[in-house]
This record gives C-alpha cells, sequence and structure tokens, in this order.
C-alpha cells in the first residue's frame, strides 16, 4: 500500500511517502510561511522523489491537530480534496500521537506538548511498556504548563519524556515544577514528521480504521476565537 503522509499542524511542514510501511522519501520544512503557499510544491517534490503519481497513492494520511486552525484547515482540505478526487481512503491522526510514536520503544511515559499559545499547550501523556507498544493515559487537553506539571505528579508518575515545540517554548519553566526525572531529548524529537503519521494510518489501516474524506474533521481541542466570540455574545 503507498501512503502519503502530511502534516501542518504546526509552522513546521512535514510531508512523506511511503510503501508497504516503508519510508521511501521525506521532506520537512522549517520556514516560517503559510502552508498554502508551499504544501502542493512540497508534496510534489516528495513524489517526485519517490518516482510516483499522486494517482498512485493508496491512502491519504494527514495530521488532524491539535495544533495551528489555519494550518490544520490548510493540511486536512489538501488531503480530503485529493481523497475525494481520486476515490481513495483517508485517515486522519493525532498530531500529538506522531510526536509520541518515536518513543514507541522507550520504557516509561511521554509527554509531548504542542505551543497551543495564550501561554498553553496541546498535550496528552502515554505510557510505553518497552516492548513496542504505546498507549494514550489522558484525554488531549489544552492547559498551561503548570497544570501539565500539576498532572503529572498526580499521576505519581517518577520518570518522563517530553518533547514537541510546547516543550521547547516551556521547558524553563516546566523543568522545576516537574516532580520526576524529565528526560529532554535532542530537539530533532520536538518536531512531528510526516513519517510517523504515515505509519500511524498504516497501523490503523490494518486494523481497518480508515474514513471517507467527508468523515474526517479537525481535532482542535480548544474552541477557535470565533466560537469564543458567539459564546460570549450569547
Amino acid at each position: 500500500m503507498k501512503i502519503l503522509a502530511v502534516d501542518s499542524s504546526t509552522w513546521v511542514e512535514t510531508v512523506a511517502f511511503l510503501d508497504e510501511g516503508s519510508l521511501i522519501s521525506e521532506r520537512i520544512v522549517f520556514e516560517k510561511e503559510s502552508h498554502n503557499r508551499r504544501l502542493l510544491a512540497t508534496i510534489e517534490s516528495v513524489l517526485r522523489d519517490a518516482g510516483v503519481s499522486i494517482r498512485e497513492v493508496d491512502l491519504f494520511a494527514v495530521g488532524i491537530g491539535p495544533g495551528s486552525f489555519t494550518g490544520l484547515r490548510i493540511g486536512i482540505t489538501t488531503m480530503k480534496s485529493f481523497a475525494w478526487s481520486l476515490g481513495k481512503p483517508i485517515v486522519g491522526i493525532s498530531s500529538l500521537d506522531a510526536l509520541a510514536a518515536p518513543f514507541i520503544m522507550s520504557d516509561g511515559y511521554v509527554c509531548p506538548m504542542i505551543d497551543a499559545r495564550k501561554k498553553e499547550v496541546y498535550y496528552a501523556i502515554y505510557r510505553a511498556d518497552g516492548s513496542g507498544k504505546l498507549s494514550r493515559e489522558t484525554p488531549y487537553r489544552v492547559a498551561t504548563p503548570l497544570k501539565v506539571a500539576d498532572e503529572i505528579s498526580a499521576m505519581g508518575i517518577k520518570r518522563i519524556f517530553f518533547c514537541g515545540d510546547g516543550w521547547r517554548a516551556y521547558k524553563g519553566g516546566l523543568l522545576p515544577l516537574a516532580n520526576c526525572q524529565v528526560i529532554d531529548p535532542p530537539d530533532i524529537f520536538n518536531n512531528i514528521r510526516a513519517s510517523f503519521i504515515g505509519m500511524l494510518a498504516w497501523q490503523d489501516v490494518s486494523m481497518g480504521v480508515v474514513s471517507s474524506s467527508f468523515e474526517l474533521v479537525p481535532l482542535y481541542v480548544r474552541p477557535s476565537e470565533a466560537e469564543l466570540k458567539k459564546a460570549e455574545s450569547k
């Protein structure tokens, strides 16, 4: 199965092509420019490097968030358009799940964090059992770093890996608060990679989890500004 995977939930844009679960081509773009000005070009480059056309893709996979509302809409709309026009299935993967995925072979807890602005982070807490299984232990949430530290303490966690651009932004304040051993991985682990979006999509498909282009929706976690203003006006 040929999979095209995309994540644009943060300012880092990432696109990958996988064939039968193996990574063939991947690009990660770090320029702080709107995704709608470059995403299609990045997709074209990845497919060209892989030596395939968009019509040869069997499955589209996309990071559904949480993250930048604008970035999510661009990535999801682009991939849903491909899936709809070609009559192919699509899988949505949480961007937090993709951030946690590189730690699948570790032994302990993992807390990926995406910068949610407003001095908050999107996060979830995962447990890796050391044998390749990674389970999410909490819902996807948005909170201040202080509340993240409080939840970790309340769970009695003694050792935890942090990652993500939220960790990069707030670790200076979180380190003194986390009442446990904190593992700060190399900075490369703070960026979402489309290859892990594709890997998780491959796993979902093997269990029969797919969507149509009409069913897939973003995972926002936090209400949009428009929703907040509408609620305040009532």
